[in-house]
C-alpha cells in the first residue's frame, strides 16, 4: 500500500520552512548592519588616531586633504570629504606632593565631531614637569 504525504502534513512543512527562511534572511540584514556600524566606527577612530599623532591644540575644523599628503588618488578622494570639528579644553589640574617629588597633572576633555560618523569624547591626562 502506497502511502502519500497528507494535506496537513505538506502546510506544516511549508509552514516551517518559509519561517526558518525568514529567520535567515532576517539575520543576514541585522549582521550588515552589525558589520557596517563596526566599519564606521573603525574609521572615524582611525581618524581621530591621526588628529592625536598631528599633536593639534587649538580649537578648529579639521580638513584632511590639508593634514596628510597622499599619491594614492582613493585615498585622497575619500579624506577629501572627511571634516571634523576638534575641541579640547582643560577640565581639571591635580597636584600631589610626595615627599619632594612634585606631581602636576593636567585633565584634557577632547571632542571630536563629525557630521557621517557623529560625535566621541575623550580625556586625556598629561603629568607636567
Amino acid at each position: 500500500m502506497k502511502r502519500s504525504f497528507s494535506l496537513v502534513e505538506t502546510l506544516i512543512a511549508t509552514v516551517l520552512l518559509s519561517g526558518t527562511i525568514t529567520i535567515l534572511l532576517e539575520s543576514k540584514n541585522f549582521n550588515l548592519n552589525l558589520l557596517n556600524s563596526v566599519k564606521n566606527k573603525t574609521e572615524f577612530d582611525s581618524l581621530i588616531s591621526v588628529i592625536s599623532v598631528s599633536n593639534i591644540s587649538e580649537d578648529k575644523n579639521i580638513n584632511f586633504k590639508d593634514l596628510i599628503e597622499l599619491n594614492d588618488d582613493d585615498i585622497r578622494k575619500k579624506l577629501k570629504s572627511e571634516r571634523i570639528t576638534f575641541k579640547k579644553e582643560q577640565t581639571d589640574k591635580i597636584d600631589i606632593d610626595l615627599d619632594q617629588l612634585p606631581l602636576n597633572f593636567d585633565i584634557y576633555s577632547e571632542s571630536h565631531k563629525s557630521d557621517k560618523y557623529g560625535t566621541k569624547k575623550y580625556f586625556r591626562v598629561t603629568l607636567n614637569e
